[in-house]
This record gives structure tokens, C-alpha cells and sequence, in this order.
């Protein structure tokens, strides 16, 4: 009947997106990971730089500066 298939076409649907939502959830996870693992290695790199040239760090820009002002 009508009613039956409508409640199997909406349970099809909702599997469906269901699906979709895990799968971007998925995605997303992986890439809160991989800006974390960037935004490491940048700081990593940015402190190297300061210490090879502590003058850089009082520059505009420089991740002291901001704590001088």
C-alpha cells in the first residue's frame, strides 16, 4: 500500500543521510587532525626561527610582539 512504501521510501532517506552525516563527520575529524599536526610543525618552525634570529620575534608579526604591546 501507499503508506508502507512512503514509510520505507522515508526510511531509505534517512539511512541515506544518516550515512552521509558519519561519513563528513569522518572527513572532518581527519582534518581537525591534520591542521593540528600543520599548526605543530608551524609553531616548530617558528620557534627555530626565533631562535636562530631573536630579533625577528619583536617585529610586527612576530609571536612576541603581540606580548610587548
Amino acid at each position: 500500500n501507499l503508506e508502507g512504501r512512503l514509510e520505507r521510501s522515508i526510511t531509505r532517506i534517512r539511512s541515506k543521510k544518516n550515512e552521509l552525516l558519519f561519513s563528513e563527520i569522518d572527513y572532518m575529524q581527519k582534518r581537525e587532525v591534520d591542521l593540528h599536526n600543520d599548526n605543530q610543525i608551524l609553531r616548530a618552525k617558528i620557534a627555530e626561527n626565533e631562535r636562530n634570529n631573536p630579533s625577528i620575534s619583536l617585529m610586527p608579526g612576530g609571536s612576541n610582539y603581540e606580548q610587548l604591546m
